[in-house]
């Protein structure tokens, strides 16, 4: 007899406690009530993912064609070899991740390492500009090393942060470094095949706290093959990375507001 794919998830979760799990999130035909583990008993909603505490090597899957809103919070970290990860099933557009100014940033992750988002789409835009509004942040705070981190193949668009940048801008993807009781820093950050859209101030940017501390810098930082397109500010800054950073910090493509750069050449008027 052919068992049901559901009964087959639940067997397999129950076979070992140890074992990494599978989560299952579709807005539309889902329950934060349900266990989550089956595409049959999906959650529904963000909020629940952002309360959940997952082990390494667990996976959470958003439904493709789903609109989610809110914010998406990841704390927990994976282990090398076993990461943690954000990606999507089911056939049709990507899973929409929509803030619209009410949350800010859309998708954090926070303090973590050994964790991947991939393949989803992110939007942030509010009634009016808002300085300081992003759509993906990695945001390390006093906890020492943070490693493997990855963001790959988003689409991250209209996030509408204000263009000066002294007032505080915004940013497509952003990390933020800070070290304030315990020096911190990100060995290994990749952010490749992402395509930002319409992005205010700053396509891809990185910072850290204090910033003219050179005695700690984020090694092994990655932006690569990325397209950037109609960027109010600057495409890519990544700054404050240190040795070992990659080499390529270039997109590959980029479009800011008012003319047309790409990798190796000058920008167009």
């Amino acid at each position: 007899m052919k068992l049901p794919y559901c009964l087959i998830c639940i067997l397999f979760a129950m076979s070992s406690s140890l074992q990494a799990a599978q989560f299952y999130v579709d807005s539309l035909d889902g329950n934060d009530t349900n266990d989550g583990t089956c595409p049959d008993f999906a959650w529904s909603s963000l909020e629940k993912v952002s309360q959940t505490a997952f082990k390494p090597g667990d996976v959470i899957h958003l439904r493709s064609g789903r609109t989610f809103s809110g914010q998406l919070v990841i704390r927990s970290s994976g282990t090398e070899g076993n990461p943690i990860r954000v990606t999507r099933y089911d056939s049709g557009d990507r899973p929409h991740l929509k803030g619209e100014g009410k949350v800010n940033p859309v998708v954090l992750l926070e303090n973590v390492s050994h964790v991947t988002v991939q393949g989803i789409e992110v939007s942030n835009t509010g009634p009016e500009p808002m300085a300081k509004r992003r759509g993906v942040l990695v945001r390390l705070t006093d906890m020492g090393v943070a490693r493997s981190i990855i963001l790959r193949d988003l689409f991250v668009r209209d996030v509408n942060g204000v263009i000066s940048k002294k007032e505080g801008g915004g940013t497509g993807i952003r990390w933020e470094v800070t070290s304030r009781k315990k020096k911190t820093r990100i060995d290994g950050l990749l952010i490749e095949n992402c395509h930002v859209l319409r992005c205010d101030r700053d396509g891809i940017k990185g910072w850290m706290e204090p910033w003219d501390d050179m005695s700690f810098l984020s090694t092994n930082v990655v932006i690569r093959n990325n397209l950037l397109e109609d960027i109010g500010g600057d495409g890519v800054g990544p700054l404050r990375a240190g040795r070992g950073d990659g080499g390529d910090k270039t997109p590959y493509r980029a479009a800011p507001r008012f003319c047309t750069a790409r990798e190796g050449g000058s920008p167009k008027p």
